[in-house]
């Protein structure tokens, strides 16, 4: 099961979560991308509900 926590853990180093919202929960970039890798679809910032959503979106990210 994937936790706040856990996502913290594993991804705290690059992104800040926050589950303070009414939509869900979001991360965004403790040191945002440059135009050249956000144009090679990265983002600064991310929204998603459910939390298993937005564990994707991370694990896509970090991929990159």
């Amino acid at each position: 099961m994937i936790t706040v926590g856990k996502l913290r853990e594993k991804y705290g180093g690059t992104w800040e979560i926050s589950t303070d919202l009414a939509i869900g929960v979001a991360a965004w970039r403790r040191k945002y991308l440059g135009e050249d890798a956000l144009g090679r679809n990265g983002v600064n910032n991310m929204c998603a509900s459910p939390l298993d959503e937005l564990a994707a979106k991370l694990a896509a990210q970090e991929a990159m």
